[in-house]
């Protein structure tokens, strides 16, 4: 330890090999010079990959303006927030090029006796029944407490975005348009939250 430092302060070396140092001819065919060299290039191929998979996570701002503009044409007024909120993050709302739908990311909340359960959901279809589409929620997360209650006596509301209060709509689940695009449309603007009450 004490020859290292020592090495360190004459000769003012950091201790890390420096890839653009230069070697002779007879250090370059050197079995330790072929590994300094190969691992140098593996870690700058696993700083391009990370890179690529850290990118791919994060949706270009272009991306968002043209899922804004395809549910838009659908009839549905949409906000879009900044990427670096946290609701922003959350969302995975997306347009499926290839089946020509919209999947929506979907918060429900539960609320009882001012406790409140709530989990998110992606990929969500545009044309999904939206009874069908808790009820698949809470089987795939195995809410016991929601599996228990009859689904007659649950209410389906919509909170309202861009108002200065909190608004909740109700959602009448027994007429015909219960598709969850069909309620989007009767909205001003979407916040993407859905609220399940027991009555």
């Amino acid at each position: 330890m004490n020859c290292s430092r020592r090495h360190k302060s004459l000769n003012s070396c950091s201790g890390a090999f420096s890839p653009a140092s230069f070697l002779s001819k007879k250090e370059l065919l050197t079995v330790q010079s072929l590994d300094r060299d190969y691992n140098f290039l593996s870690s700058v191929e696993s700083c391009l990959d990370r890179c690529a998979r850290n990118r791919a996570k994060i949706p270009s701002k272009n991306h968002a303006l043209r899922l804004k503009k395809t549910i838009e044409k659908n009839g549905i007024h949409y906000s879009v927030f900044p990427r670096e909120m946290s609701r922003a993050a959350q969302n995975r709302t997306f347009w499926d090029q290839k089946k020509k739908k919209l999947f929506w990311t979907i918060e429900w909340v539960y609320t009882k006796n001012g406790s409140k359960i709530s989990g998110i959901e992606h990929k969500v279809p545009s044309e999904e029944d939206v009874v069908k589409a808790y009820k698949n929620f809470i089987h795939k997360r195995n809410i016991q407490e929601l599996l228990d209650i009859d689904d007659q006596r649950v209410e389906f509301m919509m909170k309202k975005a861009g108002s200065t209060v909190i608004v909740f709509l109700l959602v009448d689940t027994n007429n015909h348009y219960r598709q969850i695009a069909q309620f989007l449309k009767q909205l001003t603007k979407i916040s993407l939250y859905w609220k399940a009450l027991k009555e």
